[in-house]
């Protein structure tokens, strides 16, 4: 349970300022008649997050930009991936994610990383045909490549997670390598003519585990879930 809770700092952590500044950027459009039929899209993947880590459904997790996304926007509560046919479900749950074919009907090209067009209609494609601007964010690894490539634009971030130990000890963080660029995309959005569809997928909180001494000040004291 330890590091269940950790996870959810972890991911706090990292998606408070994006979360704040998706807020914004939504709110800035609420009132343009030319978007209000096209709503702006931000789809965040975590990476390895149990779905009670976060408050809109754990009381005991502090995750309030999030939440107020949550509130906003759409929650799937009762919706499951089908996983794979091997030990491995990184790949194939991001594959049928991103395509919504089963793990019986994945794309023969869901491993293919050529830069080439993706055999079935996936989100980038269809978002991209609708008018919106789309944008990638995140982990490229364990994916389908190439409705990855096929956004408007994309940022891969390699690696497994957002931080590693330095050579005296201390950890360092790498949040800002994956916050910085969404905050500054949904900026640039707010003024653009165009919807937008965000796929914000950082590689965290996967292993290794680890947050900002203030964050978990925020839990001393709390009772943790059986």
């Amino acid at each position: 349970m330890k590091n269940t809770l950790l996870a959810a700092i972890t991911l706090a952590a990292l998606a408070q300022t994006a979360a704040f500044a998706a807020e914004s950027a939504m709110s800035s459009h609420s009132h343009d008649g030319v978007k209000a039929d096209k709503p702006n899209i931000i789809f965040i993947l975590a990476d390895d997050l149990r779905a009670d880590c976060i408050g809109s459904v754990n009381p005991l997790i502090h995750t309030p930009n999030i939440d107020r996304l949550a509130k906003r926007g759409v929650r799937f509560s009762n919706c499951y991936l089908a996983g794979a046919n091997g030990p491995g479900v990184c790949q194939p749950s991001r594959t049928q994610i991103m395509s919504g074919c089963s793990p019986f009907r994945l794309p023969v090209d869901n491993a293919a990383n050529d830069g080439g067009k993706p055999s079935v209609p996936v989100m980038s494609t269809v978002f991209r045909a609708a008018g919106y601007d789309t944008f990638y964010c995140g982990k490229q690894g364990n994916t389908y490549y190439r409705a990855n490539t096929a956004f408007d634009r994309r940022l891969f971030i390699n690696g497994s997670s957002g931080v590693r130990p330095d050579t005296d000890g201390k950890h360092v963080t790498r949040y800002r390598q994956f916050v910085d660029p969404v905050v500054a995309y949904l900026g640039e959005s707010a003024r653009a003519a165009k919807p937008f569809f965000l796929f914000y997928t950082p590689p965290t909180p996967h292993d290794p585990l680890y947050c900002e001494p203030d964050c978990l000040k925020l839990y001393q004291g709390n009772s943790r879930p059986p």
